[in-house]
């Protein structure tokens, strides 16, 4: 069916339902098509026909739903083909799910060492007692992407209290990421705001830290705070690299 749109470049595809033939790979999909947004249900049939249709490494964008354990192969044999031309990388995550829960283990963001930006989105829910923030300090930290521009997360910040942020913040300094530009976090509570900036201080004195409120505005520090001043690192401990820091909101 690709095949009668030659000059697509963007597809989306929310869901295939019932029984399925996989489709002919002698029918390619069209040579310009580098983006891909795919839902719940239509992972595994998708990349798969993208694989064998050797398209995956012309892919530049993908957008990953909750995976399915049944389409967690599917997923880990496109990954190494995405590695060299992947430019941005956006996946859902919900360990509440029970058909989720080796997701984490799923992701060797290792392989796509070219991205340019990443998107988490969290949809876990629970009690924070209960749950463990351990598999997506890993998931993150295997990360091998020095051209990375914009790191996002969006999660429930009241299960990830107990992370081991001050090893999130040495993941993310600049000799490991010289390219970084924003560290972005959405913010689902009041308290986000606060915490953030104490559990990520680093990351907020450089202006890289950016926090997205619920209805879309973006808070970035307008300047450094100077080595020595009440609540700042001390000097030692400071990134050294040029601070680009902005305080900014949509439309101002």
């Amino acid at each position: 069916m690709l095949c009668l749109f030659p000059v697509l470049q963007v597809l989306q595809v929310r869901g295939i339902y019932g029984t399925l033939a996989e489709p002919q790979t002698c029918l390619a999909p069209p040579l310009g098509l580098h983006s891909l947004a795919l839902g719940e249900t239509s992972v595994g049939s998708v990349l798969r026909y993208m694989c064998r249709a050797g398209h995956l490494p012309i892919l530049k964008s993908v957008v990953l739903p909750r995976v399915r354990s049944l389409d967690i192969p599917s997923v880990r044999e496109a990954l190494p083909h995405l590695g060299n031309t992947l430019r941005h990388l956006h996946i859902e995550l919900s360990r509440s799910h029970p058909d989720s829960l080796d997701v984490h283990a799923m992701f060797d963001l290792s392989l796509l060492r070219n991205l340019r930006t990443l998107s988490i989105h969290d949809a876990t829910t629970g009690h924070p007692t209960q749950f463990n923030p351990s598999p997506m300090l890993t998931l993150i930290c295997s990360l091998v992407a020095p051209a990375l521009r914009s790191f996002s997360l969006d999660l429930d910040l009241q299960l990830y209290h107990n992370l081991d942020w001050a090893t999130l913040e040495a993941f993310l300094s600049p000799v490991r990421f010289p390219r970084l530009r924003k560290v972005v976090f959405q913010c689902r509570h009041s308290s986000d705001w606060v915490f953030l900036c104490k559990a990520l201080p680093l990351l907020n004195v450089s202006g890289l830290l950016c926090i997205v409120s619920e209805g879309g505005l973006e808070f970035r520090r307008s300047q450094p705070v100077s080595a020595g001043a009440p609540g700042a690192p001390s000097s030692k401990s400071l990134w050294s690299f040029p601070l680009l820091c902005r305080f900014f909101r949509d439309g101002l």
